[in-house]
């Protein structure tokens, strides 16, 4: 982070409370961005709290980009939309720190059911 700062760079950290490393929505997540340090709960941003085994990843690293692939083709589980919503909007909203919270999860959400995050996977894959 103190790099971050020292260069002028915009960043975002962002960590759950109860350990994970992302905003898993299953309690509160800091967000530490270049500009403010926040506490959010998932109620904050429309989210319902999620169970730990809702999020439950793959046994290996097929099953985990299964996981993934579904999720990006719309298929994954509510939860797993919820928590990769929340996360892709967090990073929409660290590169444009004038959007709202609100305005960002719009974003992440037409991108993901419209199938454009799925059509930029591919595009990295080939």
């Amino acid at each position: 982070e103190y790099v971050m700062q020292a260069a002028g760079k915009q960043y975002a950290i962002v960590y759950a409370m109860d350990g994970y490393d992302e905003a898993s929505l299953t309690g509160p997540f800091k967000l530490r961005m270049s500009h403010q340090e926040s506490l959010f709960h998932p109620e904050d941003l429309g989210f319902e709290v999620l169970s730990q085994e809702s999020l439950r990843g793959g046994a290996d690293a097929v099953a985990s980009a299964h996981i993934l692939r579904n999720i990006l083709e719309n298929k994954g589980t509510a939860a797993q939309k919820n928590v990769v919503l929340v996360n892709a909007a967090l990073a929409i909203q660290c590169l444009h720190p004038e959007k709202t919270m609100e305005n960002c999860i719009g974003e992440a959400r037409q991108s993901l059911e419209s199938g454009a995050a799925m059509a930029v996977l591919k595009k990295l894959i080939d």
